[in-house]
């Protein structure tokens, strides 16, 4: 994965993304959040946009600077979906397995604290 490129608003990143979509170039869009924090609708300070696979790096930056450019390595959008459910299910997995520890952790920690003022 690789920032391609930053934008000042999220719907210049959206536009360039949906761009990058329709020719099998699959991307995703990462905000500061900063819109969401004061509440500014439709901007933000900086807002990325990377590119998910790195064998698609190259027609990317190639796809940047000319909008013209034939992607070699394009992807349907049958196998945009199934590489964007994967990644969901693992974000899912990792958050679950974040849980669990910290849960383990606060454990242990209230485990010594009652063992230690005893």
């Amino acid at each position: 994965m690789k920032l391609l490129k930053e934008f000042s608003t999220l719907s210049e990143a959206e536009d360039t993304r949906r761009q990058f979509r329709e020719q099998g170039v699959l991307t995703n869009i990462e905000s500061d959040g900063t819109s969401q924090l004061y509440g500014i609708a439709g901007s933000a300070v900086k807002v990325g946009l990377w590119v998910v696979l790195n064998d698609q790096i190259a027609d990317a930056e190639a796809l940047l600077a000319n909008p013209q450019h034939e992607v070699a390595y394009q992807l349907t959008e049958v196998q945009m979906q199934s590489l964007e459910s994967q990644g969901k299910a693992q974000m899912a997995s990792l958050v679950k397995y974040a849980g669990i520890g910290i849960t383990v952790l606060l454990v242990l920690v209230a485990a010594l604290l009652w063992i230690f003022s005893s």
